[in-house]
């Protein structure tokens, strides 16, 4: 009997094992998670924020009328944590920051297009970013639409190459998820139509087929119920709020209310002046990374590209709109990871290690120095001896690379693109922590336009005390404010006896009296009362400076300014007779 032995194929394995790309994106997570969940409430919620925030807390309130809201999707979120977190400065910027977390996480969906070496240097380039950081600690519906936009894209690139309609479900959700987001989405969406456009029209393809891509009939009508649906239980909050769904109606109008006509000069170039603020560096690497693109016809990068150019046409028609300037980073970063993948590969030797250590000591040198000579430019413009090392550190690392290419070529690239990308990445995590952590509410940040001052925090917590020394309660104090603003009334808003935007007559009971520093007051001499600071805006004078040039990189590096921003400060006037 002869045995017949019949070799079937072997079963792919269906664990996946965790690899040192794994291991580097989940510390990209980490980072991330450090740079926009610490320190929450460090800085008082700005107008804009308040007004969001008190919406989802009049929510909660019963017998109070229910603000109107600018984000469903926020609200809806936000107002879903707060009965288990409570009602907070941290817990009304938490949901953007989560959405800023997974906004990084998202180009390890895309490593396929980019490499895996493209999309960690996407990740940890988003995670860096002065402007995404910003938007994802800000209380609002922005970073969700950022990360809605950034997920509707993947969800259609990767549908479209795996030809698995499970992604349109992905893509029905993020579409859902962006139009009860805020106007930023609207931007995105039109955008990103210029860059269909873009490839399809100019090219390269970014799909290889001509055909476009049909999806199965049950697929696209159970896709889009889905999405339906996902759409109307988040803008009516689970049909708790069935009003808000005009406000997810009114995104688009308040988009559309940005094609405003023309402003100033002045308020035109914002958005601009944001990009060269915040990313002048990673600029100039996308410039290379864009010819890169150009030359080899990539088709992802070059698709960014396209998206590029209709988001600049549309900083131009929808002028003075600083937060369009956010979309850039989008495909300013895939184009920087796909050229980045491409040059540095999987693998650097020891020879590109060493030379890429050297490189970045001599970027490092520049880097100082020149911080060194912006420090004492003050008061000592004549010596420049800081700038001597600067030209001759300069000087050798060209020397350098021009000898570097003749020995090994693409080690000399490795390196070169390496230590600035690593020399980039300090200064923009420097920035980002500045800008989110200390800056976010100075207006004298080209991102800032109006703030709530510290002083804000330290009255809160100067009532907070009266109160418990007064009342022995933390919310039976009787307050009459004749200032009225989002970000007073939020927090004045646990205050239950407080009268808000009145007026104070002459025969006023009120134990705490809060008024403008600027109106004349006739409470007589019953009230004893010291003045604090509660918003910025830019600065109306501005001292003339010889050298405009040095004094803007000196606020840039060292956040130092002769121009102060401009205070609105109230009086708080406590009642004599109970004075502790």
């Amino acid at each position: 009997m002869t045995n017949l032995m019949i070799a079937t194929p072997a079963k792919k394995s269906k664990t996946h094992h965790l690899t040192i790309a794994d291991g580097l994106f989940i510390l990209i997570g980490a980072a991330t998670a450090v740079i926009r969940l610490t320190e929450l409430s460090k800085l008082p919620l700005s107008p804009a924020e308040a007004q969001e925030a008190l919406a989802v807390w009049q929510f909660w309130q019963p017998g109070t009328a229910v603000l109107s809201i600018s984000s469903p999707a926020y609200f809806t979120f936000t107002a879903m944590l707060t009965p288990l977190l409570g009602i907070s400065d941290g817990v009304m910027r938490l949901v953007p920051a989560l959405f800023g977390i997974l906004l990084v996480l998202l180009p390890w969906l895309l490593r396929d297009r980019l490499s895996t070496v493209g999309a960690l240097i996407t990740a940890v380039f988003l995670t860096v970013s002065p402007i995404a950081v910003a938007i994802s600690r800000t209380a609002g519906g922005d970073s969700i639409a950022l990360f809605a936009a950034f997920l509707l894209l993947i969800a259609w690139v990767n549908g479209r190459d795996s030809g698995n309609g499970r992604w349109f479900y992905l893509f029905t959700i993020a579409l859902a998820l962006g139009l009860t987001s805020s106007p930023l989405f609207y931007s995105a969406l039109v955008t990103l139509s210029v860059a269909w456009l873009g490839q399809r029209f100019i090219g390269p393809r970014l799909f290889s087929d001509d055909e476009d891509g049909r999806l199965e009939t049950a697929v696209l009508r159970n896709g889009l119920i889905a999405g339906g649906i996902l759409f109307l239980l988040i803008s009516t909050f689970f049909l708790l709020s069935l009003g808000n769904v005009g406000a997810a109606a009114s995104i688009l109008g308040d988009w559309l209310n940005q094609f405003g006509g023309f402003g100033t000069l002045s308020n035109a170039l914002e958005p601009f002046l944001a990009i060269v603020r915040y990313e002048i560096g990673l600029l100039v690497v996308g410039l290379v990374a864009i010819m890169w693109a150009a030359w080899r016809s990539q088709t992802l990068p070059m698709f960014s590209v396209y998206w590029l150019i209709g988001m600049l046409l549309l900083l131009v028609v929808q002028q003075g709109v600083i937060l369009n300037a956010a979309l850039i980073i989008l495909p300013l970063y895939l184009i920087i990871g796909a050229f980045s993948g491409a040059i540095i590969g999987q693998r650097i030797g020891w020879h590109g290690w060493l030379l890429t250590g050297g490189l970045l000591l001599l970027w490092a040198l520049i880097f100082v120095n020149s911080s060194r000579f912006l420090r004492k430019m003050t008061f000592n413009a004549d010596d420049l001896g800081n700038v001597w090392i600067v030209l001759f550190a300069l000087a050798f690392a060209l020397t350098t690379i021009f000898f570097a290419i003749g020995w090994d070529a693409r080690a000399t690239y490795q390196a070169v693109l390496l230590s600035v990308l690593l020399m980039l990445l300090f200064y923009n995590w420097g920035t980002a922590w500045w800008l989110g952590h200390e800056g976010g509410n100075d207006p004298r940040e080209t991102w800032v336009s109006e703030g709530t001052d510290d002083g804000m925090l330290v009255l809160a917590n100067v009532l907070n005390d009266l109160s418990w020394q007064l009342s022995r309660s933390d919310q039976d104090i009787d307050i009459l404010s004749t200032v009225d603003t989002p970000a007073l009334r939020w927090y004045l808003r646990d205050y239950v006896n407080a009268e808000i935007g009145k007026t104070a007559p002459l025969d006023t009971n009120a134990t705490i009296v809060i008024t403008s520093a600027t109106d004349p007051t006739t409470l007589g001499n019953s009230y004893m009362g010291s003045d604090y600071a509660i918003s910025r805006t830019a600065p109306t004078e501005k001292i003339i400076s010889n050298s405009p040039t040095l004094d803007m990189l000196r606020w840039w590096i060292f956040h130092q300014s002769h121009n102060n921003p401009a205070q609105e400060r109230v009086i708080l006037w406590v009642k004599s007779e109970t004075a502790p």
